[in-house]
């Protein structure tokens, strides 16, 4: 018999004292993984298997923090119309640009396989940090994933105007420091000129001197 893929599972349980547990465990399929986690005495509650990234790292470093809080408003918008997830990320992935659409689709897939969205952007850490997806995790649980994402969004959106704002007020001095530092220079130029003129001068005026001695 062949043996089959190993694959990753992300697993939630309690152990042999009733305490939650979670953590990844390699097999074959998911009946394999149960099973060896209950050969741990670890009675599991949820399980599934973990995500990997479906687009290409050209596709990734093409995505953006402003492209994440993108992504956080339009899921947000779409779920608070009532869509459920798996229609919203398609409705919102058909308005965006196509790196990130192609970034919602893929999301969109793993999302239809029965993996949640919380488990699928931990496949992501550089666009999702693990805040992000605890948020998102906890959304889902409580059933407010809508909300959730909504706060998130507010919070992106927030800290991007603040950066902004913070670059803005920055670009002022800066010019104005440059264009000092070019009339400085430029000054510096003329007295140099200057300097060299006075003194082409007195070598001049030293040069006739001389002749006139000699000449007497």
């Amino acid at each position: 018999m062949t043996a089959g893929k190993i694959q990753q599972f992300a697993y939630r349980g309690l152990d042999e004292h009733l305490v939650e547990v979670a953590g990844t465990v390699d097999a074959e399929s998911i009946e394999m993984a149960k099973d060896r986690l209950s050969n741990q005495e670890i009675y599991v509650t949820k399980i599934q298997a973990k995500s990997k990234p479906l687009f290409n790292l050209t596709t990734q470093k093409q995505m953006q923090k402003k492209d994440v809080t993108v992504f956080s408003r339009q899921t947000a918008t779409m779920l608070k119309s009532g869509l459920p997830l798996i229609q919203a990320l398609d409705v919102a992935a058909q308005s965006s640009k196509p790196h990130v659409k192609r970034f919602m689709l893929n999301l969109r897939s793993q999302v239809a396989s029965g993996i949640d969205l919380s488990e699928t952007l931990r496949a992501y850490p550089k666009l999702f940090d693990r805040l992000y997806c605890d948020l998102v995790a906890a959304g889902e649980v409580s059933g407010n994933l809508d909300v959730m994402l909504d706060r998130i969004a507010s919070f992106q959106e927030k800290n991007q105007r603040l950066k902004a704002n913070i670059k803005k007020a920055m670009t002022y001095p800066v010019s104005v420091m440059l264009v000092a530092s070019v009339v400085v220079m430029a000054s510096v130029a003329v007295v140099a000129c200057a300097a060299v003129a006075v003194a082409a001068m007195v070598v001049v005026v030293v040069a006739m001197m001389v002749a006139v001695v000699v000449v007497g």
